[in-house]
């Protein structure tokens, strides 16, 4: 298997730190750096789906302009030439230019709704295409969120390296001047190179998904990239978000407004199909046909025109019958009518428990995350003492090393937390139709 480049690069970067601060890395020619509201911004730009629903978006608004053209009637123009003589005798010969004009228009009581429907029509997929918006949106940040926790998980590996390299050289020393045992100096080796291939993991880990987020972003496969910004949601965002989802109504959420926007179109279906089929029609009709003689005998032939117009009331009485093509159509958009009620109380119901299970993750990884950064400082603190304490010759290499697991373990439960506050929070604002741009800092 071949591994790309990316991937040697981050695999050799993990590998450098032991030697390299990490601030080495950084240089002007670096990767590109792109906030997260710069990938949503990109993914909207090249995500094929939602290209689509703005293609079929801009098919309704099209339709919507065009309704008007229901209103205007049919016409037809037809030309000829004729010989309107069959005698033999020369005196009744005569040859005719002959053509007409005529319009009809047909109206019925649903002629009306045409408008209403298209419109209903173009909103609903107004409603599809921001739906589909923020579901990629949201996709997104949680993405650049994912990279972000990569990125502090390999940036803490390296940095839990340096820690342990400067450990096991000071047990070196004190190996050489007999203040520490073969087994210390091993033990700290063995601390030191077990944790090249976690943060060898990491770096894998944060080179497939840049892969990843690189290709939904539609950008060059060769060009590297590399996200900015923190895992550090403002106290206030959070409670800000709290607030307003509490305050949301069940209509907020875009698929309860999905759903209400087809129940209304299916009523309106059925009522315009009601009216056309149950209703008396109107049709209306005019033509013009003139009679221009080209060559006669006698010369005393004339050019003559007709002109008729008709009005014409009908009802079909077999739209009444049981069973008729017509009653069936109705029951079909009363049927309709039943699905999209159900829809809609499904929606709304699936919505309710969306908003309230998101706002208790919400709470609850909020509460947790505060426990956990005191519990990270209460590691940090451990750490530093015991440190003091095994460079005085107080404490054994093991108890240090221990020290040092619980920290590592309290910082990545924290940053696993952080994300976590963050998903939740991004969860919620989108069941409740609110911005998705409030949370997490760039």
């Amino acid at each position: 298997m071949t591994i790309p480049k990316r991937k040697m690069a981050a695999l050799a970067l993990a590998i450098a730190a032991v030697a390299l601060p990490l601030r080495a890395q950084e240089s002007s020619t670096g990767p590109r750096k792109i906030g997260v509201d710069e990938a949503v911004a990109l993914a909207e730009k090249s995500d094929e789906g939602l290209a689509q629903a703005a293609i079929a978006l801009q098919a309704k608004s099209r339709a919507l302009g065009l309704v008007w053209n229901n209103f205007l009637p049919s016409v037809a123009v037809s030309a000829g030439v004729a010989d309107n003589g069959t005698s033999t005798n020369a005196g009744s010969n005569q040859l005719a230019a002959t053509g007409g004009v005529s319009a009809s228009l047909n109206l019925s009581a649903a002629t009306g709704d045409a408008r209403r429907l298209s419109k209903l029509e173009y909103e609903r997929q107004i409603l599809a295409y921001e739906k589909a918006k923020a579901s990629l949106e949201l996709s997104i940040r949680k993405e650049a969120y994912t990279i972000l926790l990569d990125e502090e998980r390999l940036k803490q590996a390296r940095q839990n390296i340096e820690r342990e390299s400067e450990s096991y050289a000071q047990t070196e020393a004190k190996y050489k001047a007999g203040l520490a045992s073969e087994i210390d100096l091993l033990s700290a080796n063995v601390s030191l190179e077990s944790l090249k291939p976690t943060a060898d993991g990491y770096a894998t880990t944060l080179a497939n998904d840049l892969d990843s987020l690189e290709s939904v972003l539609g950008l060059p496969a060769d060009e590297e990239i590399t996200i900015w910004g923190g895992l550090e949601a403002e106290d206030r965002a959070i409670a800000r978000l709290l607030e307003e989802a509490t305050a949301s109504k069940d209509e907020d959420n875009r698929g309860v407004a999905a759903a209400a926007k087809s129940l209304e179109l299916a009523r309106l279906t059925k009522s315009s199909l009601s009216a056309s089929k149950l209703l008396p029609s109107l049709a209306l009709s005019a033509s013009l046909t003139p009679n221009l003689p080209m060559a006669s005998f006698p010369a005393s032939s004339q050019a003559s025109s007709s002109v008729t117009a008709s009005a014409i009331l009908s009802l079909s009485l077999d739209n009444f019958l049981p069973g008729s093509a017509a009653q069936e159509s109705i029951a079909e958009a009363q049927d309709s009518i039943a699905n999209a009620e159900s829809a809609l109380r499904e929606a709304i119901r699936d919505a309710r428990v969306a908003r309230k299970s998101d706002a208790r993750s919400v709470e609850d990884d909020r509460s947790s995350l505060a426990a956990l950064k005191l519990n990270v400082q209460l590691a940090e603190k451990s750490y530093a003492a015991s440190r003091e304490a095994y460079n005085r010759g107080y404490l054994t290499l093991t108890s240090l090393q221990s020290a040092a697991g619980d920290l590592d373990s309290a910082k990545l439960t924290a940053l696993s937390k952080s994300y976590d506050l963050i998903s939740a929070a991004l969860d919620l604002a989108f069941a409740t139709g609110l911005p998705l741009n409030l949370i997490g800092k760039e």
